[in-house]
């Protein structure tokens, strides 16, 4: 019943804040990149009756993606909080009776759980070609799908294939700086939506991928074991904490700034 509370309380007060906020939502720098994010996004849907409507995803934090010391792009983890609040608060309840590293894998299975849709927003840094970002999902994302799918060969082809789908959209998709990638996580499905300028108020639509393996693959690079930036991997973990009623302090590489 305490949980249940927690959980009502929580949506009551975020949907209100939300609501004075619709049209000015407060922007969050990646600090390293200056690279603004936006506290909360919102996605068209269709409802399964027909209807308009949309989906909020809320910003849980932001990162840096370097190669060589040399800032590619920012990036922004962002969640349908009021779907992931009740997984939010299980574990919060399980996890207080273990050891801190056992309690911090329970909390890593949450962030990268199905059962509720997220997003990653990049934002680049730098004119990037799109052969490389190419190149780097072979490099980097491959192997995380090797893991994913460890024992099971069948799987894994299929996944690898869904990859190569991926790799193929942006081969020939130069990205200039500014250009913003979504990443949008919702069951096993995932679509990528490109806005090249920020000017722009449309996204396009590069398609969608119906695979799991490829969506917890893509997410376990900023949220697995070797996270693409820990620090911001650990700030995610405290913000989690956060939205379950636990406190912490976050680290301070990232600011608040109002529109």
């Amino acid at each position: 019943m305490l949980i249940l509370k927690k959980i009502f309380l929580f949506l009551f007060l975020t949907s209100s804040v939300f609501a004075q906020n619709e049209k000015e939502p407060s922007t969050v720098i990646e600090e390293e990149t200056e690279i603004a994010f936006p506290s909360y996004i919102k996605l068209p849907i269709t409802t399964v009756d027909g209807r308009a409507a949309g989906i909020q995803y809320d910003l849980i934090g932001v990162g840096v993606r370097e190669k060589y010391w040399i800032d590619v792009y920012g990036f922004g983890f962002y969640i349908n909080v009021k779907a992931a609040m009740p997984l939010i608060m299980r574990a919060l309840k399980s996890s207080k009776s273990m050891k801190p590293d056992e309690a911090k894998l329970i909390w890593e299975s949450v962030m990268l759980n199905k059962r509720f849709s997220k997003l990653m927003r990049w934002v680049m840094a730098r004119n990037i070609d799109g052969e490389d970002i190419s190149e780097a999902f072979e490099d980097s994302l491959a192997p995380s799908i090797k893991v994913f799918h460890k024992e099971d060969e069948e799987k894994l082809k299929k996944s690898l294939s869904a990859m190569a789908k991926l790799r193929g959209w942006f081969e020939k998709t130069d990205l200039p700086e500014g250009a913003e990638i979504l990443f949008v996580w919702s069951n096993d499905s995932l679509e990528v939506l490109l806005r090249k300028s920020t000017e722009l108020k449309e996204r396009t639509s590069l398609g969608v991928i119906n695979d799991l393996g490829v969506c917890s693959s893509l997410f376990a690079l900023f949220l697995g074991e070797e996270p693409i930036d820990e620090e911001a991997k650990e700030r995610f973990l405290l913000k989690f904490k956060e939205l379950s009623g636990e406190s912490g302090d976050l680290p301070t590489r990232e600011k608040s700034e109002k529109e």
